[in-house]
């Protein structure tokens, strides 16, 4: 199997996609979620951290406020020069005073100082002092949790029980974690034509921790890093929660595919000498905090997949990679990649929960019968390449399906009690209605099971 080591993209995840042999990169073998692994793509800031040396009393003050949840101290302190609350953020993490979430919301906190320097931003916490739940808080959140979009209307990505464990998680949390941020915007009615990366994916469903309305004026919310985690952790449960990896600057296509057999999803971060990609799966994105919740948007994505069918979908890349080295053909090559990073992206819609079991490989779109109609519709309107379609799809719907095939015999209870049962032999009108009929909708697949138009 070939090593997609050898085709890492020279461009950043979310931006246009192209391929080419590089050189590895320092630090990107680093453990997940560690400093080093952070920092890899961070331009050098010895000088900075140097300068937070001469500020350790400041850091120190920073070091408790955080302890305490006090963001109003911590605002006061560096409203004046912003910067320096980056950079004292991480020397802590440094110096292991602080945690990785602490960090990362602490980079949230100042991006809505950089991005939105003249909004007032609010702060309120989860719990109240005798640790019950904040209504106000709890009114915000439930606001944003459910489905927007294509799927309003049709519930909330979390249930009572699931959103009752998010809570229990969060009070485990640091104090300074047990917040949320929100500043006001404009009501923006209907959907323009020419959107925004996160008017996209509010278009797909996806609003959570996003925008909300209170006594009629509308505003755009900023969860904590343990927020976006937890969120995972009650939607997924514990075997399908993809887990979130903070890192300065955009992953490369390469980290992302990395990602998928890791369950594991990196959030990219900004930082002084840091600035993010201005555009996201070709739509715009304005502000870090856009580029943030791209990624969270996308750990959501992969968590409705079941972890062994993730590692499927990586092996079918590889051998996206291998035809991509085969060819000359530059729109084939187009073609291609593009397929590629929406295999490794793993941005598949029609396995959405509806808040029901994970539909797992029993989903009909998973059959093998049904194998190229899933990639037809899925790229044939987005990237119109027939002969492409025509030279590739045997050998590559081969490989997916035998890249299935292994994961199905290595994995039987995903077939609900078929032992090792060839997919070829599936009841897939059975598995339609008993699954329709697990959601409580017999025209779910009428209506839902058409992935082309939902792809971010």
């Amino acid at each position: 199997m070939h090593s997609i080591n050898k085709f890492a993209s020279i461009a950043r995840a979310g931006v246009e996609v192209t391929f080419s042999t590089c050189s590895k990169r320092i630090g990107r073998e680093a453990p997940s979620g560690s400093y080093s692994y952070l920092t890899r793509y961070l331009p050098s800031c010895d000088k900075l951290l140097l300068e937070a040396s001469s500020r350790s009393s400041a850091t120190k003050s920073l070091v408790s406020d955080l302890a305490k949840g006090d963001w109003h101290a911590i605002s006061e302190r560096y409203s004046s020069d912003p910067d320096k609350l980056a950079v004292d953020g991480l020397k802590a993490l440094k110096s292991e005073d602080i945690q990785t979430s602490q960090l990362s919301t602490l980079i949230f906190r100042w991006s809505l100082s950089k991005d939105y320097p003249d909004a007032k931003v609010h702060v309120i916490s989860l719990f109240d002092e005798t640790g019950n739940i904040n209504p106000l808080a709890d009114n915000f959140i439930r606001q944003t949790i459910r489905q927007s979009g294509y799927y309003s209307g049709t519930g909330a990505f979390l249930n009572e029980d699931q959103l009752s464990s998010f809570y229990i998680k969060m009070r485990e949390k640091p104090p300074s974690e047990q917040v949320l941020f929100f500043t006001e915007v404009k009501e923006i009615t209907g959907m323009p034509e020419e959107k925004t990366i996160i008017q996209r994916i509010q278009q797909v469903g996806n609003n959570i921790f996003n925008e909300f309305s209170y006594k009629g004026k509308y505003y755009e919310m900023t969860a904590t890093f343990s927020m976006f985690q937890e969120f995972l952790n009650a939607y997924g449960g514990e075997r399908d929660a993809v887990r979130i990896i903070p890192t300065f600057d955009m992953s490369t296509q390469e980290d992302i595919a990395r990602n998928g057999v890791k369950d594991e999803r990196d959030m990219a971060l900004p930082f002084v000498t840091v600035k993010l990609a201005k555009k996201l799966d070709t739509f715009p994105a304005h502000t870090a905090l856009h580029c943030i919740r791209h990624d969270f948007h996308h750990g959501v994505m992969a968590t409705n997949i079941p972890p062994e069918l993730r590692r499927a979908f990586i092996e079918y890349s590889e051998a996206i990679l291998e035809e991509i080295a085969r060819t000359d053909a530059p729109e084939i090559r187009l073609y291609l990649e593009a397929l590629y990073s929406n295999i490794i992206d793993m941005d598949f819609p029609f396995f959405r929960r509806f808040n029901a079991p994970p539909l797992s490989l029993t989903h009909p779109l998973l059959s093998s019968r049904h194998i190229p109609d899933l990639f037809k519709s899925l790229f044939s309107s987005k990237i119109p390449h027939p002969t492409a379609n025509q030279k590739f799809s045997g050998t590559l719907h081969a490989e997916f399906k035998r890249a299935l095939e292994r994961t199905i015999y290595e994995n039987p209870h995903l077939l609900d009690g078929k032992e090792k049962e060839n997919i070829d032999t599936i009841d897939i009108g059975k598995i339609k209605a008993n699954i329709a009929r697990t959601l409580g909708d017999k025209d779910f697949f009428s209506r839902y099971a058409i992935p082309c138009s939902y792809l971010v």
